[in-house]
């Protein structure tokens, strides 16, 4: 017989061979790792080659087929029977079977080549007489330093606060570069004070401005000019000897202006210059508790300093009319407060909020207003700040933080108030799940301590993402009859394949349903009746045997065989029969 191969378009037969052309054994066994083939696992078969006593390459017999296996360059090769190969894409003439193969090759596997011709494969390759291992040397290895990793793309990031950021440092920095200079202020003499009162009784108290501007109060000087002019005997700088008038009223506006207080001094510079005025501004009681006699009596000099730090400030807004307030009149402190807010809410249009939240924290002890102004203002940091360490409401703080992405300083306000689901979103976007888990468990626990299983079930559904876990929480509220229409209605709502639902309603039927619970479970086959076509025989089946066995207690349930009835009138006219019946 003479066998002869021919290409095809498809193979015959299985693939389960490879043909590695190639002189060299250490070629062959590279291929080999490449294609991670365990030599343990295979056979592998030296192949001659067109000249005498030469090799061309090698034939790698799998022991078990293996279809998803990148072969390189190399070549596929098809099994015919137990001991033939021949290249894939070939077929072999006179058509063989495997029977016969079996039988013409018995004895060793053989590899049919178009080039080679027909070679039968008797010894296979010793790796140990073909691979020269070297003697071993001992080579200290120098582990580089990882690299620094470079992700393709942010998934997440986190910010953290720096402690020069928050709104104690950047007050206490607004107050460290503040001056101690005092304004000038060059109080009048005992001569000077009773000049300006005799001004005073002749001008009628007249204000100076309106005198030099319109006249005023000018026909009474005149009745007394002589007393007038043995005050001014001097000349001007000049040597020039001025109007007698004119220089008493130059005279009367200095010591008018030198004698204004010093509230009056602060009330025009804030006017003028908020920014510059807080330097000397008074801290007020914000209660409005500090009152006094010794209106003007304190000097303007900056206040910035008595102020070290929020801390401070913390301590002694607790305590009323201490030593950090002036005591003043009532009038005197609605109208220098009227004046912080005005300059205040000149700031904010400014947009100078740290200077404006100066006037709300350490001068008008208004604190809200502080915090109301950075929250409209979009700085959630500065309004959680003034939240947490002077107002002491951590849930603002906590708002004001999450806001910001201040996710840890949110977490820690929130733990003060037990918001564990609220922790558990935030660990969630924090991408720590296992962190996020352990509070959503805390959150679960509570509501379960609550007998709110469905609130629980919530929770582990739609934050853990875990089900199987919600399905228990609800039927164990079903259970423990917390809520347990509810509750299964919720179990049964969950189970979206209607033949899986149908098998939880037969098994609850059968295991859980007591005197007790019976009626509750009716109402769920009737809604299951309702919405359920494919579910409506059965239920009908169960309810009709639960209210088998409660119609003796109760005539009434006998009205619910109506409900899954409907449409017989009959069963309407008898239902009602057999109650007025039962009740005579």
């Amino acid at each position: 017989m003479e066998l002869k191969l021919y290409p095809t378009q498809r193979n015959s037969f299985p693939l389960q061979a490879i043909h590695i052309k190639g002189l060299s054994v250490s070629h062959w066994l590279h291929e080999i790792q490449c294609m991670q083939l365990d030599l343990n696992k295979v056979s592998v078969y030296p192949l001659p080659g067109m000249q005498l006593n030469s090799i061309s390459g090698c034939l790698v017999i799998l022991h078990k087929s293996v279809l998803e296996l990148d072969i390189r360059n190399n070549i596929w090769c098809q099994k015919i029977g137990k001991h033939l190969y021949i290249p894939q894409y070939t077929g072999i003439e006179p058509q063989i079977f495997t029977e016969e193969a079996d039988e013409l090759f018995a004895r060793h596997p053989h590899f049919m080549h178009p080039e080679l011709g027909l070679i039968e494969l008797e010894e296979e390759v010793k790796w140990e007489e073909s691979i020269f291992i070297g003697k071993e040397q001992s080579i200290e290895q120098i582990k580089p330093k990882a690299a620094p990793f470079i992700p393709e793309r942010i998934t997440h990031f986190r910010i953290s606060v720096v402690q020069e950021d928050s709104i104690e440092h950047i007050l206490e920095d607004l107050e460290k570069k503040a001056d101690v200079d005092k304004l000038k202020d060059e109080p009048l003499s005992t001569s000077e004070k009773l000049k300006l009162s005799l001004y005073k009784t002749l001008m009628n108290n007249a204000d100076p401005e309106n005198i030099i501007k319109e006249g005023e109060g000018l026909p009474k000087l005149l009745r007394y000019s002589n007393i007038i002019s043995s005050i001014f005997k001097e000349k001007d700088k000049n040597g020039d000897k001025k109007d007698w008038g004119d220089r008493l009223l130059e005279d009367y506006k200095d010591l008018t202006n030198r004698n204004k207080s010093q509230l009056d001094k602060l009330l025009e510079l804030l006017k003028d210059n908020p920014e510059k005025a807080l330097d000397y501004a008074i801290p007020l009681d914000g209660e409005g508790t500090a009152r006094g006699s010794d209106l003007g009596a304190f000097q303007m000099s900056k206040f910035a300093n008595d102020l070290s730090s929020l801390s401070k400030l913390l301590k002694s807004s607790r305590t009323s009319g201490g030593s950090g307030y002036y005591t003043m009149e009532d009038d005197a402190l609605s109208l220098l407060r009227k004046q912080y807010r005005d300059s205040a809410d000149k700031l904010v249009s400014d947009k100078k909020y740290i200077q404006a939240s100066y006037i709300y924290i350490k001068l008008l002890k208004d604190n809200y207003a502080a915090a109301r102004m950075f929250e409209n203002a979009n700085l959630y940091q500065e309004a959680g700040d003034v939240y947490q360490k002077l107002i002491e409401d951590n849930l603002r703080a906590g708002e004001c933080f999450e806001k910001a992405k201040l996710y840890d300083k949110a977490i820690e306000m929130y733990k003060t108030k037990d918001m564990y689901e609220r922790i558990g979103d935030l660990y969630s976007l924090m991408n720590n799940k296992k962190e996020a888990d352990v509070f959503y468990q805390k959150e679960i626990d509570r509501h379960s301590s609550d007998l709110q299983y469905i609130k629980a079930a919530k929770v582990s559904s739609e934050k853990m993402n875990d089900p199987n876990y919600a399905q228990s929480l609800v039927l164990k509220g079903w259970k423990e009859f917390a809520d347990p229409y509810n509750c299964l209605g919720k179990y049964f709502s969950n189970i979206e394949k209607e033949k899986e639902r149908g098998r939880e309603i037969k098994r609850i039927f059968e295991e859980d349903i007591t005197p007790k619970n019976r009626e509750g479970f009716l109402r769920i086959l009737q809604k299951e009746y309702k919405q359920t076509e494919s579910l409506r025989e059965m239920t009908k089946d169960i309810a009709y045997t639960i209210i088998a066995d409660i119609l003796p207690q109760n005539k009434n349930i006998a009205s619910e065989l109506i409900a899954f009835n409907k449409e017989d009138s009959q069963l309407i006219k008898d239902t009602i029969r057999y109650k007025l019946s039962r009740s005579k």
